[in-house]
């Protein structure tokens, strides 16, 4: 038989495996994470307000349909802290009003929100309440835009102004009476926020990135590569640059428990800035990278991390940094681990088992005989164990005291050239002479285990390169000793 690269290539179904232009093969490693979007980790809490009016008048007899006028401008806190809002455009919400008239009167109450607007048009109702009696009412605020400056000073601020109309039904207004509100801004969602809002906690916080290749050998050995790379992504749609910072970037070796954080090597920006988008820019996303390398990232890779863990915090670049957010608004991390096919192994242990149903009972001895054409830059010892069905300890070595010398290499690493690149096959030979005792041991199997351990060139010294290209082929044959009888 024969097995390319290119063959192993077509059955991964998954984005693993990168192969260049000139074919040269990268094991690429990647997650995605979606944060929640802005309207998900904004909750914009209900407002409440207890408020009382008293104008102080009188005692003043106000006769039947005569009026009596009062207006009052009061200032009211929008509790969103620790943002500090200049404005807000609704999608949803509404206002309650209780209103509790303690005039002997009948009351027009016009309340009005002059930093509530829709097209220019301050928001503006009118409740009617007869004498000494409650009203309840409720009134939309979907599409108000809130400026919340109180006319450009502050911030998380507005104003409401009470303008009370008393028409008489001949009781008198006294000095003590007073008007009791209470107003209720509630079910509040928002599709645009415009000033200083935290979002500290739009970061995805903790995720993994499984690095397979050193979970999927018996063993890794020792090995170096070149150049590898951890790339992070991201996309971006809130209004701001944001401040990413690294609580943690950690291979982690679940077997061995060795640990490599980079975020304590040095190697990382602190902080990672990460671009938004400006005003003219609202609505889209803007996309970032960064990209690390380096001897850290070697070191961290040759440790033969299984996990690859990543931690990130995000922020404003300052505290009175202006921003706008919008309910879509959202941030996007991916992580990427990149490992190019360029280094060298020694020592990478694969391990197989195939059935056996040989039927040799007249075999009394028998030579296997491998011949091997190599095209990848690695070079294998293969030894070949026996194993019985019904005894789990009956397992024997079929090759090791075959050979005059137990190190033999039954393929030797295809010819390279001085950039690691395989240039011609090379062809090995072996014959597994085996005794009666070993010979029977194979006849008497039910499964035979292969063990391959791999190392580049030259016992794993030389630095070589992974083409999709590459070929094997293997060719196996028998001589065997039949007892025959006549």
């Amino acid at each position: 038989t024969s097995l390319t690269l290119d063959q192993i290539l077509k059955q991964n179904e998954s984005d693993l495996i990168n192969v260049d232009g000139d074919g040269f093969i990268s094991l690429i490693y990647r997650s995605s994470l979606f944060s929640s979007t802005a309207e998900d980790l904004i909750i914009i809490s209900d407002q409440s307000y207890i408020q009382t009016i008293s104008p102080g008048l009188g005692p003043v007899p106000l006769p039947n349909g005569n009026t009596l006028n009062y207006a009052e401008t009061q200032t009211l806190t929008f509790a969103v802290a620790p943002n500090q809002l200049d404005s807000i455009m609704l999608k949803g919400g509404s206002l309650d009003i209780t209103a509790n008239s303690g005039f002997d009167a009948t009351l027009d109450i016009v309340i009005t929100i002059p930093g509530a607007t829709i097209g220019g048009i301050p928001f503006s109702q009118t409740i009617n309440i007869a004498a000494n009696s409650i009203d309840n009412s409720t009134f939309s605020l979907s599409n108000y835009k809130f400026d919340l400056t109180n006319g450009g000073t502050t911030t998380n601020e507005f104003q409401v102004v009470f303008d009370l109309t008393l028409t008489g039904n001949g009781g008198t207004i006294n000095a003590s009476d007073q008007l009791d509100i209470d107003l209720t801004i509630s079910n509040l969602q928002f599709s645009k926020l415009f000033g200083v809002v935290d979002i500290s906690n739009i970061a995805p916080q903790e995720d993994t990135v499984a690095i397979t290749l050193f979970n999927s050998a018996s063993g890794i050995g020792d090995f170096t590569i070149f150049n590898p790379e951890v790339r992070l992504y991201t996309e971006n749609s809130f209004g701001t640059t944001i401040e990413a910072s690294f609580n943690r970037m950690e291979g982690i070796n679940t077997i061995s428990g060795v640990t490599y954080d980079l975020s304590v090597s040095g190697s990382l920006p602190a902080p990672w800035t990460i671009s938004g988008p400006t005003y003219s820019q609202m609505g889209q996303t803007i996309d970032d990278s960064l990209i690390i390398n380096g001897n850290d990232i070697v070191d961290m890779i040759n440790d033969q991390p299984k996990f690859f863990v990543y931690d990130i915090g995000a922020s404003t670049p300052s505290a009175a940094s202006q921003l706008f957010v919008l309910d879509t608004s959202s941030i996007k991390f991916d992580a990427e681990i990149e490992l190019p096919m360029h280094g060298t192994i020694k020592n990478f242990t694969m391990i197989d088992t195939v059935g056996l149903d040989l039927g040799m009972d007249a075999v009394v001895n028998l030579t296997l005989s491998t011949r091997i054409r190599n095209g990848f830059p690695l070079e294998f010892d293969i030894t070949f164990y026996s194993l019985e069905w019904d005894n789990v300890n009956k397992v024997y070595n079929l090759t090791d005291s075959a050979y005059a010398d137990s190190n033999i290499l039954v393929a030797e690493s295809g010819s390279i050239d001085g950039n690691g690149r395989v240039t011609a096959k090379v062809e090995t030979q072996t014959d597994i002479v085996m005794n009666e005792t070993q010979t029977r041991n194979f006849a008497n199997a039910s499964k035979m285990i292969i063990k391959a351990v791999a190392s580049t060139s030259n016992n794993g010294t030389t630095n070589v390169k992974f083409y999709n290209d590459y070929e094997l082929e293997f060719k196996i044959g028998a001589i065997a000793e039949v007892l025959t009888e006549f």
